[in-house]
């Protein structure tokens, strides 16, 4: 038999009694479950990044902020809590 042939008869043993193909992994679920661990150099990436007081980010009051204005901002009101 020849190539296609073979990938048709795997197909077939695929489908299985109930004669459906299994479903398919969905790929976005695959996706956000990888992307919700960091990977291997990641925190160490961003660590590094901190410490040259590099990037920007958000403060508890969703104001944008830079790596250095740590020192001299307010405590967010979520602090208190």
């Amino acid at each position: 038999m020849n190539k296609d042939g073979d990938g048709v008869q795997q197909s077939m043993v695929k489908l299985g009694e109930n004669g459906k193909s299994p479903e398919p992994p969905n790929k976005l679920d695959t996706l956000m479950d990888q992307m919700a661990v960091p990977g291997p150099n990641e925190e160490a990436f961003f660590e590094e990044r901190r410490r040259k007081g590099l990037g920007v980010g958000l403060d508890g009051d969703g104001n944008l902020v830079g790596a250095n204005d740590s020192a001299n901002r307010k405590p967010s009101a979520h602090e208190d809590e």
